[in-house]
C-alpha cells in the first residue's frame, strides 16, 4: 500500500511492539529462500488483501493484519480456512484509495499498531497523542 513505511514508522515508534516483534518492511514477495522463510515463519504479518496472501499456507499460527479496500473483503470471508487449518488469526483494517496514486491504497497505522497490540496484549502509547491504545 502506498503509505507502509507510514505503518513501520509507527510500528517502531512504540518500545513495546517493537521489543516484542521484529519489524521488516517487504515490498515485494522475496524470491530467495532465507527471505521467504523469515516471512513463513513471522508471528506477525501485515499485508494489503491480495493472491499472495495464498503463500500463507507455508506459515503457520500467525496475527495476519489484512488491509481491505472495501467491506466486502474480510479476512473471515477469503481466508477463513487458513484460520481453521493453519491457525492464523486475521484482522481486517480498511484501506482507502489513494486520490494521488491511482491502483494504490492508504492505510491509517492507528488501527493496525492497535490491533498488534491488542492480540499480543501489550499495552501502548499513541507517540502523536500520548493516549493509552
Amino acid at each position: 500500500w502506498a503509505n507502509a513505511n507510514e505503518t513501520v514508522s509507527a510500528l517502531e515508534a512504540v518500545p513495546a511492539l517493537w521489543e516484542a516483534i521484529d519489524v521488516t518492511h517487504i515490498h515485494t514477495n522475496p524470491s530467495l529462500p532465507e527471505d521467504q522463510s523469515r516471512l513463513y515463519t513471522a508471528d506477525v504479518i501485515v499485508s494489503l488483501h491480495g493472491g499472495h496472501l495464498g503463500n500463507l499456507v507455508f506459515s503457520s499460527n500467525a496475527l495476519v493484519v489484512e488491509g481491505c479496500p472495501s467491506r466486502k473483503y474480510s479476512g473471515e470471508q477469503w481466508y477463513y480456512w487458513t484460520e481453521i487449518a493453519l491457525g492464523h488469526l486475521f484482522q481486517p483494517v480498511r484501506m482507502v484509495p489513494d486520490t494521488e496514486r491511482e491502483g494504490r491504497f492508504l492505510a491509517d497505522p492507528k488501527p493496525i499498531v492497535s490491533s498488534i497490540a491488542s492480540l499480543l496484549d501489550i499495552a501502548t502509547t499513541d507517540a502523536n497523542s500520548m493516549e493509552t491504545v
